[in-house]
This record gives structure tokens, sequence and C-alpha cells, in this order.
């Protein structure tokens, strides 16, 4: 199942595979809008005015990260600071 969400619409498909092949039956053309997407490779294949990750999707998988065994460097650090900025711009836009 494949869902496409906006403020003022859903549209849904159904097909039984899940790759580029589909996403392309669904953007025949350069999408003029802000393509919000989790990690899959296979939005890279789309078109669009510009992309932006699933913020919960980013803040899960940089959580995955504190298990890394010695990260080093300066990765602690940016860590913080990126889930952070994640975190207020969330909150920025839920007061808005």
């Amino acid at each position: 199942l494949w869902c496409l969400a906006s403020k003022d619409a859903v549209y849904y498909l159904i097909d039984p595979k899940r790759g580029s092949g589909v996403l392309k039956k669904l953007f025949r053309a350069c999408f003029n809008g802000v393509l919000v997407t989790d990690f899959w490779g296979v939005y890279n294949s789309i078109l669009c005015l510009a992309k932006q990750k699933c913020l919960p999707h980013l803040l899960r998988d940089l959580s995955r990260t504190r298990h890394y065994h010695n990260p080093g460097g300066d990765w602690p650090e940016f860590h913080r600071r990126l889930r952070r900025l994640i975190r207020d711009g969330m909150r920025v836009k839920k007061d808005m």
C-alpha cells in the first residue's frame, strides 16, 4: 500500500511491488513540491522541486547511532546538537 498525503488530500495506490517503477507511475513529471520521505533509496529516483527526510525517521536513526561502539571524534557532540536542532525545529513548527 502506497500512501501520498498532503494537508488537503490523500492518495492510495495498491501495488504488489515496492520499487521505483511504482513511484514512476505516480510521478510522471517533475513533482512541483516538497517530497517528504523516509530514507528508502527508491525515493532518490523522483524528480521534484525539493526533498526533505521525515524528521521522526531521522531522529530514530540518530538514536540508533548512540549504540555504535566507539563512534569517536566529533560524532557524539554533533549527534547531540543535530538531535536538539531537529527537535527545536519540530517544536517551532508545531507552535506556528
